[in-house]
């Protein structure tokens, strides 16, 4: 293919437009590419999001069960999130297909959300309204009854970095040699140990965001929003934290960061002495699964920006938590 010939997610988004009343003269612009392709639809009136879901990854009552949480949570008014936007068709997940029907994507499409990302430079600060909007989240969530047919994945220690996991094996991350993987081998059992001891109950374990990091972070005039739940899923709550501090374990002010975060959270919602001591261990985990993730999506820009130096870094990290808790 060509540098200049559209991809199928980008002739996919143009399709995407007749099944929506969009403003005039929209085009489609590619935002980012993660597990998904996100495009930018902006006309000369409004602004949209469009999300491009990647084939095989969530099935439509996956993605229809993620919209039915994320809306919920924003009519509560509990977190701010976008509004999804029907299709003509009265549906808020479409299946466009194009090629004669023979490729095909599920696509969503959101409001616009006005804001900006936080300043990395100063995210910690941003914690401790972190942990109390998440805190907000979880106790709406332990209160809400789960749709039926609800379908979302479990984040869990097998699907994670066992022997079933969601986002590739850790094995295979950009770089991992012999040595890592003894090291890592360690590491993921001395976290699956403390899991274990520390337990999966309904007041420590159940459906959390899972990505709440800071490019799932919107800010505007003091207000935090919260975007993109396609990870959103059945976990740890604690978990939720650790995703906060994905690819920014390494920094000497996370210490601060969690400190700020836990203040937040107990503001709204007490934590356990267990909660608090496990969440070294969520974090660990998580970065172990960003390994995995860089390693089974090596065209993806984050995976090119952070390389095998992403994973020696893991390497010390994975030292200094095996001294600290195993």
């Amino acid at each position: 293919m060509s540098e200049t010939e559209p991809s199928t997610n980008d002739r996919i988004a143009l399709a995407a437009l007749n099944c929506y009343q969009t403003p005039a003269g929209s085009v489609p612009r590619l935002i980012t590419v993660s597990e998904n392709a996100t495009y930018l639809i902006e006309g000369r009136s409004a602004k949209m999001i469009l999300r491009v879901h990647r084939p095989g990854y969530h099935s439509r009552n996956q993605i229809e069960s993620e919209l039915q949480w994320s809306q919920s949570l924003r009519r509560s008014g509990t977190i701010k999130t976008a509004a999804v936007i029907e299709s003509r068709n009265g549906n808020q997940v479409e299946e466009v297909r194009i090629d004669r029907g023979l490729q095909w994507r599920y696509c969503v499409m959101f409001e616009f959300v006005e804001g900006v990302e936080p300043n990395e430079n100063e995210i910690v600060q941003e914690f401790e309204g972190l942990g109390t909007i998440t805190a907000e989240m979880h106790q709406f969530t332990k209160g809400w009854t789960l749709p039926p047919q609800f379908d979302r994945l479990v984040w869990n220690f097998e699907t994670i970095l066992g022997r079933t996991p969601h986002w590739g094996r850790w094995q295979n991350g950009k770089g991992v040699d012999e040595p890592g993987i003894r090291l890592l081998s360690r590491t993921a059992d001395a976290i699956g140990q403390n899991l274990t001891v520390y337990g999966d109950g309904p007041d420590k374990f159940g459906l959390i965001h899972a990505d709440m990091r800071l490019a799932n972070l919107v800010v505007h005039e003091s207000t935090t929003s919260i975007i993109d739940f396609d990870d959103c899923g059945f976990s740890w709550y604690m978990y939720d934290l650790a995703a906060a501090l994905s690819f920014i374990e390494h920094r000497s002010d996370v210490e601060d960061a969690i400190e700020r975060w836990i203040d937040g959270y107990q503001q709204v919602a007490p934590l356990t002495t267990a909660d608090i001591g496990i969440i070294p261990t969520m974090v660990m985990m998580r970065r172990m699964l960003l390994v995995a993730w860089l390693g089974s999506h090596p065209t993806a820009e984050l995976a090119h920006d952070l390389g095998i130096p992403f994973t020696e870094a893991t390497y010390s990290l994975a030292e200094r938590y095996l001294n600290r808790h195993a």
